[in-house]
């Protein structure tokens, strides 16, 4: 009989074919028991289906034909099957999350950029049954521009990020708790999963848009921009370190920190200020590389305007993707338990 399996290479993973049968002398009652052998030996096949939402607007629009490409190898496991949805406007994917039958689904794949995760993980948290909704595997298979979820994934399982590996751990199953974030803005609070950026890295985010058909090149073209010009921001962040164990009661947003308490603040002329609670804030974007998916930590990017000279920040980007980047233009990590 054949079945399908995967091998990985030092560049990349592969699917191939693989034949399995018994000797051809051998008898057909020896044919027999060998391959009751082999079967007994395997692990029981375990029943998933899962919900697929594909967003053919993220990135340059190729997470049809990305889905396409996993969808190839995902239909030869053995047990597992999926409902497919091609969303078609923006909030969809929250509204089909927040009423999700939680006895049909085992888990959701998500073929997008970050976006469309998060939009699910707030349908998840705005279900009947938030608990239990936001306890379902989320799979992400890199379709938009920064994938940084899919990133942080393969980087955790020593993986290539590519779509056919991003599959294979699909395919695989397993799954690691991770935290989320409450982020109150004022007018209400939110889930906030994986970052939380402001000064050079929102704008690259969010100015870069018009040049959304690019993909994540995108994001490089407007970082040279953000070096040559080498723009500032003035801010005032607080944080709760680490060491010094839970916060206490959250006070209120227009309200001041306590001072008697272990807020510590910094006032400066920001280049960078970027918030993680995963190793990558994007696919290239290696930002805390010892951080983990559930150490109940915000990992904090900070890069200080004044030292921030376009050689220094220049090879601060360079450093980004491998996660070498501190040590230049006075970059440091703080890692913290809440801050303002």
């Amino acid at each position: 009989s054949s079945s399908s399996s995967s091998s990985s290479s030092s560049m990349c993973r592969v699917s191939e074919e693989v034949l399995l049968g018994a000797a051809p002398q051998a008898s057909a009652e020896e044919q027999e028991e060998s391959l009751q052998i082999l079967l007994n030996r395997l692990p029981s096949v375990q029943q998933r289906h899962y919900l697929v939402l594909v967003n053919p607007s993220s990135g340059s629009g190729n997470a049809p034909e990305i889905w396409a490409q996993a969808r190839s190898f995902l239909i030869r496991v053995p047990g597992l099957t999926f409902t497919e949805i091609i969303t078609t406007q923006a909030g969809e994917a929250l509204e089909r999350s927040k009423s999700l039958d939680l006895h049909v689904y085992s888990g959701i794949v998500i073929v997008s950029g970050d976006g469309l995760v998060h939009e699910v993980l707030c349908g998840l948290a705005a279900h009947s049954e938030a608990t239990r909704a936001l306890a379902l595997p989320i799979g992400h298979i890199p379709g938009g521009s920064g994938n940084a979820l899919a990133a942080c994934a393969a980087h955790a399982a020593r993986e290539k990020l590519d779509i056919l590996d991003a599959a294979f751990l699909v395919a695989r199953g397993r799954s690691r708790h991770m935290d989320l974030a409450a982020v109150d803005i004022g007018s209400g609070s939110r889930i906030c999963f994986l970052s939380l950026a402001w000064a050079s890295i929102g704008a690259v985010d969010i100015e870069s848009e018009f040049l959304r058909f690019l993909g994540s090149t995108r994001f490089t073209l407007y970082v040279a921009w953000i070096v040559l010009t080498r723009p500032q921001w003035m801010g005032k962040f607080s944080y709760w370190p680490e060491e010094a164990g839970p916060p206490p009661k959250k006070p209120q947003l227009q309200e001041p920190l306590p001072q008697e308490e272990q807020w510590q603040t910094i006032t400066a002329d920001f280049h960078l200020l970027w918030v993680v609670n995963m190793t990558h804030g994007s696919h290239d974007a290696l930002c805390a590389p010892s951080a983990d998916f559930d150490d109940g930590l915000l990992h904090v990017l900070v890069v200080p305007a004044q030292s921030a000279t376009r050689l220094q920040l220049s090879r601060f980007y360079l450093g980004l993707e491998s996660g070498t980047h501190m040590g230049f233009a006075g970059a440091k990590l703080v890692r913290c338990r809440a801050l303002r």
